[in-house]
């Protein structure tokens, strides 16, 4: 699969999977708020609950598990699409509307669920 690149960075987990970098998050930032819900209300709830950092770190490992999970499925069958959008929003300063071309793109290749 593609290899996302950011200036230097160089956006891949030894295993070869996308790491959660800025531009992937804004990539997929609709999906994560989809399959990633439960995880994130969790992580909120305990941050309104306690002030110490430490007292959700079990909460925020199961967010970050989530959205590893996700951009990896994502990554098997959208990855060229993902990398595309991703790269166009880091070039553009993360302006979606001049990269409407690479959304349609990853959105056509990865649709969220439709709205109930």
């Amino acid at each position: 699969s593609d290899t996302m690149e950011y200036g230097t960075l160089q956006a891949r987990d030894a295993d070869g999977n996308p790491l959660p970098v800025g531009p992937v998050l804004y990539a997929t930032n609709k999906h994560i708020a989809e399959d990633c819900f439960t995880p994130n209300k969790d992580f909120l709830a305990c941050k309104a609950e306690d002030k110490n950092p430490r007292a959700c770190l079990q909460q925020g490992e199961r967010v970050v598990s989530c959205v590893k999970a996700l951009l990896a499925r994502i990554d098997k069958s959208c990855g060229k699409q993902l990398t595309t959008y991703s790269v166009c929003l880091e070039k553009n300063h993360y302006k979606y509307d001049k990269c409407r071309k690479e959304q349609e793109a990853f959105s056509a290749c990865s649709p969220l669920p439709a709205a109930p």
